[in-house]
């Protein structure tokens, strides 16, 4: 199940290895793209269970991470001009299903909600967090 993966992660995550870390966010970056909404919308949950960890040495590798870092900027000027209740409905097709709209709407949440929880719950004017509150 989910959880269960989520838990194997999130040992290695407290554990502190920085290869580990950098791989997990470079995986996370590269499915960021893909065309299942099911794949993206569930590593995007994986990356905001981790960070709700807030081991130190997570963090800071997400602040080294510049492809996430842009990659998530990008993600969130999605349909920008949209409300937050219908940001994303076409992230995943111009004529989506109801059920990618679901998924499509989730995902932008949380999208929206990872960078402005990084600059609040790790602010910092110390590299490598400093991008967070400078993304706020």
């Amino acid at each position: 199940t989910m959880e269960k993966y989520l838990a194997s992660f999130a040992a290695y995550v407290r554990k502190g290895s920085s290869t580990f870390n950098k791989n997990l966010i470079k995986s996370i970056v590269s499915y960021m793209s893909s065309k299942n909404p099911q794949e993206r919308f569930y590593n995007m949950y994986m990356m905001v269970k981790m960070i709700e960890l807030k081991n130190d040495k997570f963090i800071d590798k997400i602040g080294e991470t510049k492809e996430f870092l842009d990659k998530l900027l990008n993600e969130s000027q999605i349909d920008h001009k949209q409300d937050f209740g219908n940001k994303g409905k076409t992230i995943f097709s111009k004529t989506p299903s109801q059920e990618e709209e679901i998924v499509g709407v989730n995902y932008m949440n949380m999208v929206m909600e990872i960078i402005p929880y990084l600059a609040t719950n790790f602010p910092s004017t110390d590299s490598p967090r400093k991008v967070f509150t400078l993304l706020k």
